[in-house]
Protein backbone atom coordinates (compact mmCIF):
# COMPACT_ATOMS: atom_id res chain seq x y z
CA UNK A 1 0.00 0.00 0.00
CA UNK A 2 1.08 3.71 -0.62
CA UNK A 3 1.41 6.17 1.48
CA UNK A 4 0.77 9.62 0.92
CA UNK A 5 3.29 11.03 4.46
CA UNK A 6 5.21 12.99 1.92
CA UNK A 7 2.19 14.11 -0.66
CA UNK A 8 2.36 17.93 -1.58
CA UNK A 9 -1.06 19.45 -0.56
CA UNK A 10 -3.02 22.51 -0.96
CA UNK A 11 -5.47 24.42 0.48
CA UNK A 12 -8.29 25.16 -1.87
CA UNK A 13 -10.54 27.96 -1.38
CA UNK A 14 -13.19 25.22 -2.27
CA UNK A 15 -13.92 22.31 -2.59
CA UNK A 16 -12.45 20.52 -6.19
CA UNK A 17 -15.42 19.37 -8.31
CA UNK A 18 -12.89 18.91 -11.57
CA UNK A 19 -9.24 18.21 -11.53
CA UNK A 20 -6.80 17.73 -14.87
CA UNK A 21 -3.17 17.44 -15.13
CA UNK A 22 -0.80 18.05 -18.26
CA UNK A 23 0.89 14.51 -19.17
CA UNK A 24 3.86 15.49 -17.68
CA UNK A 25 2.75 16.82 -14.66
CA UNK A 26 3.66 20.31 -14.66
CA UNK A 27 0.59 22.05 -14.72
CA UNK A 28 -2.57 20.94 -12.92
CA UNK A 29 -5.89 22.65 -13.18
CA UNK A 30 -9.02 22.52 -10.53
CA UNK A 31 -12.32 23.98 -10.66
CA UNK A 32 -14.53 24.39 -7.59
CA UNK A 33 -17.66 22.40 -6.76
CA UNK A 34 -19.51 24.09 -4.25
CA UNK A 35 -23.62 22.92 -4.50
CA UNK A 36 -24.90 26.06 -2.29
CA UNK A 37 -24.42 29.85 -3.36
CA UNK A 38 -21.34 31.33 -3.74
CA UNK A 39 -21.03 28.76 -6.60
CA UNK A 40 -17.07 28.51 -7.35
CA UNK A 41 -16.78 29.78 -10.83
CA UNK A 42 -13.07 30.14 -11.67
CA UNK A 43 -10.60 27.72 -12.90
CA UNK A 44 -7.33 27.76 -10.69
CA UNK A 45 -3.95 26.67 -12.38
CA UNK A 46 -1.04 25.07 -10.40
CA UNK A 47 2.74 24.05 -10.66
CA UNK A 48 2.54 20.35 -10.90
CA UNK A 49 5.53 19.87 -8.94
CA UNK A 50 4.79 22.66 -6.36
CA UNK A 51 1.32 22.95 -6.56
CA UNK A 52 1.95 26.41 -6.45
CA UNK A 53 -0.73 29.01 -8.28
CA UNK A 54 0.09 30.08 -11.20
CA UNK A 55 -1.18 33.06 -12.11
CA UNK A 56 -4.86 34.81 -11.24
CA UNK A 57 -7.72 31.96 -11.92
CA UNK A 58 -9.72 31.66 -15.45
CA UNK A 59 -12.86 33.59 -14.85
CA UNK A 60 -15.65 34.19 -17.19
CA UNK A 61 -17.80 31.09 -16.60
CA UNK A 62 -21.52 31.74 -15.11
CA UNK A 63 -22.27 28.14 -14.42
CA UNK A 64 -20.95 25.42 -12.49
CA UNK A 65 -17.82 23.93 -14.07
CA UNK A 66 -18.17 19.83 -14.58
CA UNK A 67 -15.05 18.78 -16.63
CA UNK A 68 -11.83 19.86 -17.31
CA UNK A 69 -9.65 18.78 -19.72
CA UNK A 70 -5.43 19.61 -20.16
CA UNK A 71 -4.05 19.04 -23.86
CA UNK A 72 -0.90 16.78 -23.78
CA UNK A 73 1.10 19.87 -23.84
CA UNK A 74 -0.52 21.61 -21.22
CA UNK A 75 -0.95 24.64 -23.75
CA UNK A 76 -4.87 24.11 -24.53
CA UNK A 77 -7.72 23.47 -21.31
CA UNK A 78 -11.22 22.74 -21.86
CA UNK A 79 -14.07 23.39 -19.54
CA UNK A 80 -17.02 22.32 -19.45
CA UNK A 81 -20.34 23.76 -17.77
CA UNK A 82 -24.08 22.21 -18.20
CA UNK A 83 -24.64 24.29 -21.70
CA UNK A 84 -20.90 25.73 -22.59
CA UNK A 85 -17.73 24.31 -23.64
CA UNK A 86 -14.92 26.54 -24.35
CA UNK A 87 -11.33 26.00 -25.20
CA UNK A 88 -8.73 27.78 -23.43
CA UNK A 89 -5.23 29.10 -24.38
CA UNK A 90 -3.46 28.46 -21.46
CA UNK A 91 -0.46 31.02 -22.37
CA UNK A 92 -2.53 33.89 -22.61
CA UNK A 93 -6.07 33.36 -20.94
CA UNK A 94 -7.99 33.48 -23.58
CA UNK A 95 -10.96 31.37 -24.17
CA UNK A 96 -13.25 30.55 -27.54
CA UNK A 97 -16.52 28.14 -27.11
CA UNK A 98 -16.87 25.55 -28.85
CA UNK A 99 -20.33 24.29 -30.86
CA UNK A 100 -21.56 21.23 -31.34
CA UNK A 101 -22.26 19.57 -28.16
CA UNK A 102 -25.91 19.27 -27.45
CA UNK A 103 -26.27 17.64 -24.38
CA UNK A 104 -24.95 18.50 -20.72
CA UNK A 105 -20.63 17.50 -20.90
CA UNK A 106 -20.13 15.79 -17.36
CA UNK A 107 -16.36 14.23 -18.73
CA UNK A 108 -13.96 15.51 -21.11
CA UNK A 109 -10.19 14.03 -22.27
CA UNK A 110 -7.85 15.17 -25.13
CA UNK A 111 -7.23 12.46 -27.35
CA UNK A 112 -3.60 11.44 -27.22
CA UNK A 113 -2.75 12.59 -30.34
CA UNK A 114 -4.38 15.90 -29.48
CA UNK A 115 -6.36 16.42 -32.60
CA UNK A 116 -9.95 15.74 -30.91
CA UNK A 117 -11.90 15.82 -28.22
CA UNK A 118 -13.46 13.50 -26.59
CA UNK A 119 -16.79 13.83 -24.08
CA UNK A 120 -19.30 11.81 -22.11
CA UNK A 121 -22.59 13.38 -21.29
CA UNK A 122 -25.73 13.10 -19.12
CA UNK A 123 -27.29 10.96 -21.72
CA UNK A 124 -24.64 8.15 -21.13
CA UNK A 125 -23.18 8.94 -24.92
CA UNK A 126 -19.23 9.01 -25.40
CA UNK A 127 -18.84 12.14 -28.42
CA UNK A 128 -15.61 10.92 -30.28
CA UNK A 129 -16.36 14.41 -32.47
CA UNK A 130 -15.40 17.38 -31.65
CA UNK A 131 -12.23 18.00 -34.40
CA UNK A 132 -9.81 20.54 -33.00
CA UNK A 133 -7.06 20.74 -35.55
CA UNK A 134 -8.77 24.04 -37.17
CA UNK A 135 -10.16 25.13 -33.50
CA UNK A 136 -6.46 24.89 -32.20
CA UNK A 137 -4.68 26.70 -35.13
CA UNK A 138 -7.26 29.66 -35.25
CA UNK A 139 -7.04 29.31 -31.42
CA UNK A 140 -3.84 29.34 -30.77
CA UNK A 141 -2.09 31.30 -33.13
Amino acid sequence: PGSNENATRVNLTSPAQCLASSADGSLVATAGGNKQEPLELNIHLWDGRTLQPKGEPLNGHTRKLFALALSADGKSLLSATADELWLWNVADRTHKELKGQSDKVLCAAFHPAGKRLLTGDEKGYVVNGINLARTLCRHLI
